[in-house]
């Protein structure tokens, strides 16, 4: 009997297991997620290596076009890239600020000027931009730096004057896209010049600039002023703070002046606040002068005639805008004639007329001196025998 053997057929191992497909809309984020890093690092690319001088004439056309006034750019345009604000959170705080800066710049005058060609020239300017706003059409510029400032202010007796863009303040009427608005945070001045020829306040000055290196306090710059004012000599001298904030409208800035204005001589050292608009002051004042009445030159104050004077005391002023402007004279002291006067003065410009009270003190009265302060009539006063001399 015959006995059938049978051989085991080999059994092929079961295949490995094949990785599960990623769904399709996985793919395709991943897929835009490569494309956006490629597109961005190659943004970075050529804004790292692209010769910036070739955008001049298209940065001067712009800026021509928006204000009115020829721009010129005849040096370097140089870009750089750096990180957020340290004040940007979250992802504002990681996104690359552009940092701009141009040499040799000259922008028109006015057409209608007589005072010169150029309104504004400058050795280089540097801008940092934060880019985030651009998204709602702003343009904000966190620091402005001028280097070298030689600028002309000039104002007619018609009220037309240099510093107003007409092509700014006229803007596209007929676009209906909301406007682009423009904000600068700080402004830092270094050695430059200013040349001010205002015909409605008779007044023609020359302002020098110059940074103080090594200066330890709050000044930054020194200044001294020479011109003309009412057809009066009008110098002075001083030091003020380098960096202006124009944002911030609890920070003072300091101020440090030695100013004479025909018969008049002031000194003041103090802050002011939001110095742009003049918002308000707190200044150590020691005023003096010949005779109270020529201080309405100067304030557009009526004073009366007095003999010479001197006084000193602190200056308070609030000119912020929805605030009753005013003036204060506080605890002053000083000499009127052969006598002292003392007290505190309030100046408040309302409607409609001014007023000026306040409390004056003498410890020895003469009226001589005092009469036509307290409005005692004309005084033989030192301050005549002065005019009549001359």
């Amino acid at each position: 009997m015959n006995t059938a053997s049978h051989e085991a057929t080999p059994v092929a191992p079961d295949p490995a297991p094949r990785p599960p497909l990623r769904p399709r809309w996985q793919r395709i984020v991943a897929a835009v997620v490569l494309t956006l890093i490629v597109l961005l690092a190659t943004l970075v690319v050529v804004a790292v290596t692209f010769d910036w001088n070739r955008a001049r004439p298209w940065i001067e056309q712009r800026v021509s076009e928006a204000t009115g006034r020829t721009l010129k750019i005849n040096g370097d345009l140089q870009l750089e890239w750096h990180r957020g604000g340290a004040d940007e959170g979250g992802w504002r705080g990681w996104v690359p600020w552009p940092h701009l800066k141009a040499n040799h710049l000259q922008l028109g005058n006015a057409p209608w000027s007589g005072s010169g060609q150029q309104m504004a020239e400058l050795r280089s300017l540097s801008v940092s931009l934060s880019p985030v706003p651009l998204m709602q059409r702003t343009v904000r510029i966190t620091e402005l730096e001028l280097d070298g400032p030689q600028v002309l202010l000039d104002r007619q007796a018609d009220a037309r004057n240099n510093w107003t863009f007409d092509a700014l303040a006229k803007g596209d009427t007929a676009s209906t896209s909301k406007p682009w608005g423009f904000e600068v945070e700080r402004l830092i001045l270094k050695k430059g010049g200013l040349r001010y020829d205002d015909k409605q306040l008779k007044m023609d000055f020359n302002l020098a600039l110059d940074t103080i290196d090594d200066s330890t306090g709050p000044y930054g710059v020194r200044w001294k002023l020479d011109g003309t004012y009412r057809q009066a000599k009008l110098e002075g001298e001083g030091q003020a703070g380098q960096v202006l904030d124009l944002t911030d409208r609890d920070t003072a800035f300091p101020i440090l002046a030695k100013v004479r204005a025909g018969r008049t001589r002031a000194q003041v050292e103090g802050t002011l606040l939001r110095p742009t608009s003049l918002a308000g002051m707190d200044l150590k004042l020691q005023l003096s002068g010949q005779s109270m009445a020529d201080l309405y030159e100067l304030t557009g104050i009526t004073l009366p005639k007095t003999p010479p004077y001197t006084t000193q005391g602190r200056l308070v002023g609030r000119l912020a805008e929805g605030d009753q402007k005013s003036w204060t004279y506080r605890g002053f002291t000083g000499k009127m004639g052969s006598r002292d006067i003392a007290g505190t003065l309030e100046y408040l410009m309302r409607e409609p007329r001014p007023l000026l009270r306040g409390q004056v003190r003498s410890k020895l009265l003469r009226f001589d001196d005092l009469g036509p302060l307290i409005g005692a009539g004309p005084s033989t006063s030192q301050s005549e025998f002065e005019e009549k001399k001359e």
